[in-house]
């Protein structure tokens, strides 16, 4: 806590006493919030990201570009582990961490399935036009196992 008293210019006229009018201020100067760490892109990396999506614990993340590439990062060093061409812009990604494996969507309209472990695709699913906006849901089964 600070104290900070002010004398003002111009003291106005007081019949009972000469004593200059005074203001007390009371300021609570707390600490900011602690920062948390900040990661940037690894050096090459697209200049639009489209898509991003990490692992729950934050160790693995997977960006989709308008470099036609889909990239792999360690999230907690932030390097690059790998970069996947594809033919055309990469609108969106989903991990999914039990399966070790991410799903990108492309203006191609296929989405692809990508081994997070091997950095290879896996599977190649065609959509018929561009796809916008992928989500892995658990199943059932899934969720029983995890709890």
């Amino acid at each position: 806590t600070h104290t900070h008293t002010r004398t003002p210019t111009h003291t106005p006229p007081n019949p009972h006493t000469h004593t200059p009018h005074t203001t007390t201020t009371t300021m609570s100067t707390s600490a900011p919030p602690a920062e948390k760490p900040v990661r940037s892109l690894p050096t090459g990396c697209a200049s639009i990201v489209f898509g991003l999506d990490c692992t729950p614990d934050g160790s693995c993340c997977v960006l989709g570009s308008d470099d036609n590439t889909a990239r792999i990062v360690d999230g907690l060093q932030g390097t690059l582990l790998h970069t996947e061409q594809h033919p055309n812009v990469v609108h969106c990604v989903a991990v999914c961490a039990s399966a070790n494996c991410a799903a990108t969507a492309c203006e191609d309209g296929k989405v692809r399935l990508l081994r997070l472990d091997t950095h290879t695709v896996e599977a190649e699913l065609d959509a018929g036009s561009a796809v916008f906006s992928l989500q892995y849901v658990q199943s059932g089964a899934q969720q029983q196992q995890q709890q």
